[in-house]
């Protein structure tokens, strides 16, 4: 047993407290938390938690919960020695105190893993976010035992949405040109540049096909609308960027896998970019023998052209019959014309250390409840990102108000992007591609999030929109909107 599996072991005895029982726990005194530390600054973890549990064992029966909950705080001090943040927002500066065995065997552990440990189905990672400050203790307005803690959360290994179990999947990546992303100028002051790819109807193809009586529809990219040279073009031109961002549907797998290749060699500096999502060469094997569906996948590279991740969609949307009417398509009547893919059966959550954590929820992924309240609220990411495929993104639309509730569960960073061809089918010009949302305002519990839109002029051939992260966008709130 090491330090990290002992917060685990409490955290389970702890977690079916009420809120009035933590708040009226009674604490042990302060020679208790100094022989914790002392404890805990023992090489062998092992050691450690033998002398911890005996000093538990000699407190009084009504300390004991208090006790355990002062043996987490003190493991959580002594974690944030090792958390990104830390060294992110310390840098250099000032003494660092000295890391144990165990604390460097559980950081070692993490990069393999993505967790410091594991207890039936929760883990124990770094709380997010990594590269800004974690909520506030009591940012909820009550007591609340995940926001006590600054370095460590225990999270599940599985979500839902409705009643389907989602796998999580953790990686981490260090911060590097090959395997990880490179160090930013400024943390905070990010620039991001979308490149909606198919800006006018006439760069969208529509498909529909019939399947046992239920009709499927997909949007690509039409054929002569070369998805490499828009992409490639757009980041050339816009120079330096730290994150670029295509849009739902538009890059295929193996399309993104030729331009990972030609990214590598051409001029384009980004630290990552988020290659929309698109259809996978594989596809699910069909019940009948036929040829299955198609997985919709997100690959995400870094600026030396390696995958770092891909993600497939999870949650199918599907059309009625007005929305199918105005895109052209056919009457499903009272059923929805669903998207002709297969749903994904896990979330990425990557931890890249020097950029932070990122989740990407495509497009009806970011509506799936509850999952995509519990990853955020759970594993408190920096960034989100939301590729969609819609008729626009703006101010009070689905994508804002959505983005906006989830603003308030964590300092996470909500980036969406879209094409504009299906608003441009709609009769709808400089539609804006993408739109920034930042968390809710701690301080103020009145005022709205922190928004931005960035638009494409439609008469450029491969467009793209750039805004620059900072904290004196517009303010938003969903009555004004």
């Amino acid at each position: 047993m090491n330090p990290a599996d002992l917060f685990l072991e409490y955290w389970y005895k702890v977690r079916i407290l009420s809120s009035s029982t933590l708040t009226r726990v009674m604490l042990p005194d302060e020679k208790f938390c100094l022989a914790v530390e002392l404890s805990l600054s023992i090489d062998e973890g092992d050691q450690a938690c033998t002398k911890i549990i005996d000093l538990i064992s000699q407190q009084s029966v009504p300390l004991r919960k208090g006790a355990m909950l002062e043996v987490m705080r003190i493991i959580d001090e002594f974690f944030y020695r090792v958390h990104p943040r830390s060294i992110l927002i310390n840098g250099q500066s000032g003494q660092r105190p000295p890391i144990p065995k165990w604390l460097q065997d559980a950081r070692d552990a993490r990069m393999f893993s993505g967790a410091y440990g594991t207890l039936n189905e929760h883990n124990l990672v770094p709380r997010g976010p990594l590269t800004r400050l974690p909520r506030d203790e009591f940012a909820s307005s009550g007591e609340c035992l995940s926001d006590r803690f600054a370095a460590l959360s225990v999270v599940e290994s599985k979500l839902k949405i409705d009643e389907r179990p989602i796998a999580v999947r953790l990686i981490v990546r260090a911060s590097s040109a090959s395997e990880g992303v490179m160090p930013g100028a400024v943390a905070g002051a990010e620039t991001v540049t979308f490149v909606p790819v198919a800006q006018k109807e006439c760069h969208l193809k529509v498909t529909e096909r019939s399947e046992e009586g239920r009709l499927f529809f997909n949007f690509l990219v039409a054929e002569d609308r070369d998805v490499k040279t828009c992409i490639t073009n757009a980041l050339v031109a816009a120079a330096k960027t730290d994150i670029a961002f295509a849009p739902e549907l538009m890059v295929t797998c193996t399309t993104a896998d030729e331009l990972a290749n030609e990214l590598f060699t051409s001029p384009a500096e980004f630290r990552i970019c988020i290659l929309g999502s698109g259809a996978t060469v594989e596809r699910e094997e069909s019940e009948g023998g036929d040829e299955g569906q198609a997985w919709n996948e997100s690959s995400v590279v870094n600026g030396n052209g390696t995958v770092l991740w891909r993600q497939r969609k999870l949650w199918q949307a599907g059309l009625d019959a007005k929305r199918a009417s105005l895109y052209g398509l056919s009457d499903p009547g009272e059923k929805l014309l669903m998207e002709d893919n297969c749903s994904g059966e896990e979330i990425v959550v990557a931890d890249i250390d020097g950029f932070g954590r990122c989740v990407i929820l495509i497009c009806q992924d970011v509506e799936a409840r509850p999952l995509a309240d519990d990853l955020i609220r759970t594993y408190q990411p920096d960034w989100v990102f939301i590729p969609i495929l819609d008729s626009g993104i703006d101010i009070g639309r689905w994508a804002h108000q959505r983005t906006f509730g989830l603003s308030s569960l964590s300092p996470a960073r909500f980036l969406i992007v879209s094409s504009t061809a299906l608003a441009d089918k709609c009769g709808l010009r400089d539609a804006p591609c993408g739109m920034a949302v930042g968390p809710k305002e701690r301080t103020d519990q009145d005022q709205g999030r922190v928004v931005s839109l960035a638009t494409v002029s439609a008469d450029v051939e491969h467009g793209f929109a750039n805004l620059t992260w900072r904290e004196d966008w517009g303010k938003t709130s969903l009555v004004e909107a």
